[in-house]
């Protein structure tokens, strides 16, 4: 059915909104417009529409770089059986030469950028939303024999992929921050993100509001916090949302490593390493990883006392569901 169709497409939008909104991304100019190709010849456009597709384009102001960044974002809500490797090795030559003319198109700056604001970049964004929820394979493997030299990049900009176990794995740390904000484990109004300072790359802001998409991307999202709670009590240490599986100890040692380094372990500080899927031996390799740590630094006291601040939990886990008929009823009332 056209109609079921169309609908399906608006769970990619809605998805995508409402993740990136949380996590401080912003939205530029209208939604799902084309523009003109200014590479016709190059981008073989000839046999077909002399336009790119933009579904939408997100935007943020990094806390590293002094630059807005651009997300010229393609939107896809796929079944299962609708992502392969052949699918998704076109969908990302396209959107890189959709990103190529962007770079270039007076008219897609017009409509999207605000060069009042100073320099800027435009990266792609593949968003694959696994609209069935029975995509079960490794999306990863997806791009094993790809090569960046096979997608035309203009020079400082990326492409990005978002696929469904990411997804998946933003949406239930967003359902977590939003119930520890209820049972007042995080402040009420806002939750940051750590920008500890690299080594000749210092952050304009150690804590943001805005996580930026290599955050996301990454292995682990790091929120601090400190605040009183509506019964007086204070409440500092930080969140850290870790997508693996802790199944070697090594995994737990790396963090205790970052924590330490970027002087997250302090006097009355709870650091509460939060895993969706945990593996089931996860406590005891944490126990193993903490005692290991503790043998590098000759067994002192004080950092056995440490080791006691850090522990696992494991987070709920919610699937996102959707009905084609309530999406298309939802869009005919505005």
């Amino acid at each position: 059915m056209p109609g079921e169709t169309a609908n399906i497409g608006e769970f990619a939008r809605i998805v995508s909104e409402k993740v990136f909104s949380k996590f401080g991304w912003k939205i530029s100019g209208t939604e799902n417009e084309n523009f003109p190709c200014e590479k016709i010849e190059v981008h073989q456009r000839k046999s077909r529409s002399p336009t790119h597709p933009c579904d939408i384009v997100f935007y943020y102001d990094d806390p590293y770089e002094e630059k807005r960044q651009y997300f010229l974002t393609d939107l896809k809500s796929y079944g299962r059986d609708s992502i392969t490797k052949t699918s998704l090795r076109a969908a990302l030559r396209e959107l890189g030469r959709s990103v190529d003319c962007a770079n270039s198109s007076a008219e897609w700056r017009k409509k999207y950028v605000n060069q009042d604001v100073g320099d800027w970049q435009v990266h792609g964004l593949l968003f694959i939303f696994n609209h069935d929820n029975n995509f079960k394979h490794s999306f990863e493997t997806f791009f094993l024999d790809e090569s960046p030299d096979d997608i035309a990049l203009p020079k400082n900009s990326r492409l990005f992929v978002f696929g469904p176990e990411r997804i998946h794995y933003l949406q239930n740390i967003l359902a977590d921050i939003s119930k520890c904000r209820g049972d007042q484990r995080l402040p009420l109004e806002k939750s940051v993100f750590l920008y500890p300072h690299r080594i000749r790359r210092f952050s304009k802001e150690m804590n943001s509001e805005t996580a930026r998409i290599e955050l996301l991307l990454g292995p682990w999202q790091i929120l601090p916090f400190d605040f009183e709670d509506t019964e007086g009590k204070h409440k500092t240490g930080v969140f850290i949302y870790y997508q693996g599986s802790g199944k070697d100890p090594a995994e737990f040692e790396y963090i205790f490593d970052f924590c330490f380094r970027n002087q997250l372990v302090k006097d009355g500080h709870t650091i509460e390493i939060r895993m969706l899927n945990p593996d089931s031996s996860v406590l005891q390799v944490l126990s193993q990883a903490k005692e290991n740590f503790e043998k590098n630094f000759y067994s002192s006291p004080d950092i056995a006392k440490r080791m006691m601040q850090f522990n696992v939990y494991s987070i709920d886990e919610t699937e996102i569901r959707f009905s084609s008929e309530i999406v298309g009823m939802e869009a005919r009332n505005g």
